[in-house]
């Protein structure tokens, strides 16, 4: 430039360190199991006076409800990193281990024992964060301490660093929003928290309904699909068993085949990818099972209304549904 090479150099000296880092933890660690088991939750004092739109639209508790669904629904479509990633980098990563597991197998060596299970969980733990923490390092690039002092070399090492993920919430001069922009923004925050938690709600309410005999013919057609499948299962293991006695060439030859597979499955994170979607393909499929809503609109049809001459009249507290059903029940 025309003022030449400009070269700032801060240096930064650190007083001995107070404690250990690592009594700094467990010190940490103990207060929080402290004040987790002794405090008590306190309920904030509802506001009596009447929400206008603005209030509505700027209320911290809708916003960090949305920002949390996104939160979310990030968490369910990042990258997969770990044992996974490292094996659908290299899929001949797959095929050696996938062989040593059956060498493993067909040598009697798997299962392992009953008493070594949890330190092969652990160390598969341990492994698989350490390889998380070095793709982590290689996705965001070369950190500042390791760049040259070469100002050539560190604007390429910096422009070639890989994105570093924020939230825009978290920006600390993020820019005012028109009322227009706050109104789409909450409708759309708003359909999307609307939109995910009916499909858990429907999930969870469908899949009771199920195993509670709600509707007695699917219950029964569902749990009589289900033993078939269980005793097809039982045959299966029957026969492995009497070909297999100890369960090694079983065992090694289950490892082999998840191993392939896991290599060769669809990557996460994608964009169009819903982390919902398993809830979303359950709700279809089980779209004439009953939710909440429908049980009471059921108990209505047939225990009130059908009761005969001498039927008592229908009211709300009659049925029980519990806060949040969004069902009402009006005297008949």
């Amino acid at each position: 430039g025309v003022f030449g090479c400009v070269t700032l150099k801060v240096q930064v000296r650190f007083n001995a360190e107070v404690g250990s880092l690592v009594h700094c933890y467990l010190r940490s660690l103990r207060d929080g199991a402290v004040e987790a088991s002794t405090s008590t939750s306190a309920e904030a004092s509802p506001d009596e006076s009447q929400p206008s739109v603005l209030s509505v639209l700027k209320n911290t508790s809708v916003k960090q409800t949305v920002r949390n669904i996104g939160r979310l629904e990030a968490f369910g479509t990042a990258p997969t990193t770990g044992i996974l990633r490292w094996l659908r980098d290299r899929p001949v990563r797959a095929y050696s281990a996938a062989v040593v597991a059956l060498a493993l197998g067909f040598g009697e060596a798997l299962p392992p024992p009953m008493w070594i299970m949890p330190v092969l969980v652990w160390l598969l733990v341990v492994t698989n964060g350490l390889l998380a923490a070095v793709q982590r390092a290689e996705d965001w690039g070369p950190r500042i301490m390791e760049i040259s002092e070469d100002a050539t070399a560190s604007a390429d090492s910096q422009a070639s660093a890989g994105p570093f993920p924020i939230w825009s919430g978290d920006l600390s001069k993020a820019p005012k929003k028109s009322m227009q922009e706050m109104l789409e923004a909450f409708s759309k925050g708003m359909g999307k928290l609307e939109r995910n938690t009916d499909v858990v709600a429907s999930f969870l309410e469908r899949l009771s309904s199920v195993a509670t005999f709600a509707d007695q013919p699917l219950s029964a057609l569902v749990l009589a699909g289900g033993g078939a499948v269980a005793v097809v299962l039982c045959f299966i293991l029957r026969i492995v068993s009497w070909v297999d006695r100890s369960g090694s060439k079983a065992c090694g030859l289950a490892v082999a085949v998840l191993l392939v597979v896991a290599a060769h499955t669809k990557v996460r994170g994608r964009k169009r990818d819903n982390p919902l979607a398993p809830l979303h393909v359950a709700n279809k499929i089980l779209g004439c099972a009953p939710t909440r809503g429908d049980v009471v609109h059921y108990y209505v049809a047939t225990r009130e209304q059908c009761a005969g001459k001498g039927s008592r009249a229908v009211s709300t507290s009659s049925i029980q549904l519990g806060p949040g059903t969004g069902e009402s029940v009006g005297a008949g």
